[in-house]
């Protein structure tokens, strides 16, 4: 009996996969790890920055609470200085939360001659040499 040479080259091919195909399968593969890797790195770190973001809103409603809490003849609050001719910047204490230093800074300016004076609190850090800032703002009436 003989076999056809065309049948003989078929089975050969059917038996399993080459060298090549291995490789470009491993690449892809490989591919795919590492972009799931990277994903997994930038979920991360944007969940850290959302922590320090979270963080210094939390410092700036404390000294919001703190100064709301202030007669507006407080020195903090520019005391009895007239405030048309510009705001009042007052430095405030600097925070540690979470191994992150938070400088709290308020900006006092008054607002028409209501008698009202809008307070600005910044808090400022800093993250790998970035820096980063949020404000919040309130209006503090006569008491």
């Amino acid at each position: 009996m003989k076999r056809k040479q065309g049948s003989k080259e078929l089975s050969r091919r059917e038996n399993g996969f080459t060298l090549v195909e291995l490789a470009v399968a491993i690449l892809v593969f490989s591919l795919g790890i590492l972009g799931i890797a990277k994903l997994q790195m930038m979920a991360v770190q944007g969940n850290a920055f959302s922590m320090q973001i979270t963080e210094g809103i939390c410092v700036a409603q404390n000294s919001i609470e703190r100064l709301m809490d202030l007669p507006q003849t407080s020195t903090s609050l520019g005391g009895e200085a007239d405030l048309s001719d510009g705001p009042y910047q007052h430095d405030g204490p600097t925070q540690i939360q979470r191994n992150m230093v938070f400088k709290t800074q308020w900006l006092v300016s008054q607002v028409g001659t209501t008698g009202l004076r809008q307070v600005d609190v910044q808090v400022s850090w800093e993250e790998k040499g970035t820096p980063h800032a949020i404000t919040l703002s309130f209006i503090k009436g006569k008491q």
